[in-house]
């Protein structure tokens, strides 16, 4: 109703039911591209169905993403951010932070910090209760050697509210799947470098967060494999409809929103022209055109704007030496 609002033709949108089959049918029928958001199980059926008939697609999929807490994190922020993480849509959302590297020295002040916060207004016991498959990798991690601190598993005076484990690993299958629930795993490390190839272990990279010094956290920014990182943050800023989202690995690939959203949803279709009678190419070549390719190649990609003037003065040279530009100047003329 809002598209007719805004005048958008009555046939340019055409809502389907909301079912599998419906969506399978759409495809059979003959789509020019599919954009699907869904879990990475989901994209691997919709790419299946799709490879036969060479239709793209953009995937936004699952998410298990990672938070760094840098050696000169804010705690109190750092605690408080955790917390709305778990908390918004009971963590039934993709790009909440799932894994968290956070640099031994502040491990145990993080753990006193979380169980401050968590402290206040959870103990909505519904909303924390986990699901089949979250439970199991839960299960498994506590067999493996986390220390439960608030959650399943917990002391009955923490075990009604959502789940944080202490002591995790990236050997623990909890750290490698798409869990869709209120959990949160902490891994300590003695470095960035460590915490980088630890988060490198997980084949989803969707989103990630980073808490720390501005400088240090955007420098780490760059090396983190995500389509998406938040410094100081998560979640709300993805929600931007001008930043473009999307994910890499088993989190999918192409973006959603903003300007490379939209560049998404065009075909690109190139025309040349080609100008005047010269056409160097077709004929026989001569032992000058192999300098000519390389001066044009520096005066274009010259590491330093001396060597590609430097280049280019010597291209022109050779042009001029050649009667190649007063070839085409007369050629032009007739």
């Amino acid at each position: 109703n809002l598209c007719r609002e805004v005048g958008f033709p009555p046939q340019l949108l055409q809502p389907l039911p909301e079912s599998a089959e419906a969506a399978m049918a759409a495809i059979e029928a003959g789509v020019d591209k599919v954009i699907l958001t869904g879990s990475a199980a989901t994209g691997e059926k919709v790419l299946a169905s799709l490879a036969p008939r060479l239709v793209p697609a953009t995937l936004e999929l699952s998410g298990c993403d990672a938070a760094f807490v840098l050696a000169d994190a804010d705690l109190d922020l750092t605690a408080r951010v955790l917390r709305f993480a778990l908390k918004w849509n009971a963590g039934a959302t993709c790009i909440a932070p799932r894994r968290v590297f956070v640099a031994k020295s502040l491990a145990g002040a993080l753990e006193s910090r979380l169980l401050d916060v968590l402290g206040e207004g959870m103990h909505d016991c519904d909303r924390w209760k986990l699901g089949p498959k979250a439970e199991a990798l839960v299960r498994d991690a506590v067999a493996r050697g986390a220390r439960p601190l608030c959650g399943w598993g917990a002391p009955a005076e923490r075990a009604k509210w959502p789940t944080v484990l202490a002591d995790a690993s990236v050997a623990m299958p909890l750290l490698r799947e798409d869990v869709f629930g209120p959990v949160l795993a902490l891994v300590a490390v003695s470095s960035d470098e460590e915490a980088l190839n630890a988060a490198d272990q997980c084949p989803y990279a969707l989103g990630a967060t980073i808490f720390g010094e501005k400088q240090h956290a955007r420098a780490l920014a760059g090396r983190v494999r995500a389509g998406v990182v938040v410094i100081n943050d998560a979640i709300v800023p993805t929600v931007d409809p001008r930043l473009p989202f999307g994910g890499r690995g088993r989190s999918g690939f192409g973006v959603t929103r903003g300007a490379e959203g939209l560049l998404e949803m065009t075909v690109v279709k190139v025309i040349t022209l080609r100008q005047g009678r010269a056409r160097w190419h077709l004929d026989k070549p001569d032992f000058t055109d192999e300098e000519l390719v390389r001066r044009y190649l520096e005066a274009v990609h010259g590491a330093t704007w001396k060597q590609r003037c430097s280049a280019w003065y010597a291209l022109l040279c050779k042009l001029v030496r050649d009667g190649l530009i007063e070839n085409q100047r007369k050629e032009g003329i007739r």
